[in-house]
């Protein structure tokens, strides 16, 4: 994600799914990201969180450098 690449993907999904996530809570929609390093710039957290603030994504993002959760889909 720091390279940009899947950002404005990312961003439409998010847009989308705020739309959704309205009305009772119990309707709403949780939307957890998952960062998959692409590159060993995409290794350096503090890069990507720059680009997480640069793009406002506000939804909780999990790392996953070791690619576990990328490997078990």
């Amino acid at each position: 994600m720091a390279d940009g690449l899947s950002v404005p993907t990312a961003r439409f999904f998010i847009d989308e799914n705020e739309k959704i996530a309205t009305g009772s809570s119990k309707d709403k929609l949780n939307v957890v990201s998952v960062h998959m390093p692409r590159s060993e710039n995409d290794l350096d957290i503090e890069l990507v969180k720059k680009v997480v603030e640069e793009h406002g994504i506000t939804q909780p993002i999990l790392v996953d450098n070791e690619h576990k959760i990328t490997d078990a889909f």
